[in-house]
């Protein structure tokens, strides 16, 4: 590619959009952490480096390396990030904790990402598988009450409500 093509960066991360789609992770994380380095990448990719790192989070986690993931959060949550940036890494960390039985950590992780953005459906909809889990129904329902009132039009919310 032409070393003085500004969109350089831009086209390694769609490249990866494009291999996370067809399921060859390791081909998409190598292009947007190309586009991560890219020394045009301040002006010429369409995210930030913070949200490029979270993509790499989250192909981590979507390939099944939780471990990875986990740690490439933690480490974004100790930058200055925005408000909703911040919101959706805690939340995914907070899925994490949840796939791992870790409910509790899961909890105060997920209340902390519904803080960050109260219209975020999908935090409140593990806050109520958690709260299933641990057998409080009550607190279960409410979360998923919030989750139905931003979700509606989701599936997966209604099946989980029963």
């Amino acid at each position: 590619m032409d070393r003085q093509f500004t969109r350089r960066a831009d086209i390694h991360l769609r490249l990866g959009f494009i291999y996370k789609q067809l399921r060859d992770y390791s081909t998409s994380i190598k292009h947007i952490q190309r586009a991560l380095i890219d020394p045009t990448s301040g002006g010429g990719c369409s995210l930030t480096r913070f949200e490029l790192t979270y993509l790499i989070g989250f192909i981590y986690e979507e390939q099944g390396n939780y471990l990875e993931a986990q740690n490439i959060y933690e480490k974004l949550l100790e930058e200055s990030l925005t408000l909703k940036l911040e919101g959706i890494i805690l939340r995914q960390l907070g899925c994490i904790y949840f796939k791992f039985n870790k409910e509790n950590q899961a909890i105060k992780i997920l209340e902390q990402a519904s803080k960050c953005n109260t219209n975020c459906g999908l935090t409140y909809y593990y806050l109520g598988r958690c709260y299933a889990v641990l057998k409080n129904h009550t607190e279960a329902f409410y979360k998923y009450r919030n989750c139905v009132e931003k979700l509606d039009q989701n599936a997966d919310v209604w099946c989980s409500i029963g």
